[in-house]
């Protein structure tokens, strides 16, 4: 048996830019999909009538929600069927109108698209990466797709390899994330998927200033400058290294959205917005 368990918008939004952000499914029919502008952070679009066949791909997942437009039969149905196949999935209440009313940061749909078919998506960018290079795939993960894989090679073969592989390759020349004086790779890809949100605005600012040692922009880019050199010292493996980034930026993330006075976080809302078992 399968009840259709909601999350409300507000407490759903306490998890963005952390691991604990759900596989999010947009079950809104085709053709209002096709046409929606923005969908959620890491969402994927999968047919509500046929939660049996793609359900089985989250098996594994800590956390499922689901979301049609406003949080009606299409996603309440997908959710129960999930949960009688053991899933632990819940619909978005109000579904995506709830989200957009909060003004919380969505990802322009066409721009997912324009990836490519292929999941998960790859992306290549240079070995001994900058800050700069390790924010860019936590903004991935956290926001575009949770699954990225990312490959780290030499400098002047990241254009090639991308190309060779079917890959989006970032802070290189010719990439539609190069590397600018004027910016940062990390500012292009946000502005890219057309993500409105302050506390990525302010993340930017402080990854801009930690690559580029101009600590007097943000005092906390100096700390994060030090952290990264850190990781690069530790002895960890390359992949060791990667995951202990994305929890850097997880941190810094929460910090930026905490710092935000539009953004804060009660400590009741927070409690009360855990994962439903």
């Amino acid at each position: 048996m399968g009840w259709a368990v909601p999350v409300a918008a507000d407490a759903l939004q306490t998890f963005l830019g952390s691991r604990r952000w759900p596989r999010t499914i947009d079950v809104r029919r085709r053709n209002a999909f096709e046409l929606a502008p923005s969908i959620l952070p890491g969402s994927l679009w999968h047919d509500h009538r046929a939660a049996v066949e793609w359900g089985r791909e989250y098996r594994d997942a800590p956390w499922v929600v689901v979301y049609c437009a406003h949080g009606e039969q299409l996603s309440q149905a997908a959710a129960a069927v999930l949960r009688s196949a053991g899933i632990n999935a819940s619909f978005l209440e109000g579904g995506f109108s709830a989200w957009h009313s909060l003004n919380a940061p969505t990802i322009a749909r066409a721009k997912v698209a324009n990836l490519g078919p292929e999941r998960p998506s790859r992306w290549v960018t240079a070995t001994q990466p900058t800050v700069n290079q390790l924010a860019c795939p936590w903004f991935v993960r956290r926001f575009i797709e949770p699954k990225a894989l990312f490959h780290f090679v030499a400098a002047e073969h990241v254009a090639a390899v991308a190309q060779e592989i079917g890959a989006v390759a970032f802070n290189v020349s010719g990439s539609p994330f190069p590397p600018d004086p004027s910016g940062t790779p990390l500012e292009a890809m946000v502005s890219f998927f057309d993500v409105s949100d302050p506390a990525l605005q302010r993340l930017g600012t402080i990854v801009q200033a930690a690559d580029s040692g101009a600590f007097e922009l943000a005092p906390q880019s100096a700390g994060l400058a030090a952290l990264a050199a850190g990781l690069s010292g530790s002895g960890l493996d390359d992949r060791e290294r990667f995951e202990s980034a994305l929890t850097l930026f997880d941190a810094l993330y929460a910090w930026a959205r905490a710092s935000e006075p539009a953004q804060a976080i009660p400590h009741a809302k927070a409690a009360r917005a855990l994962p439903p078992a």
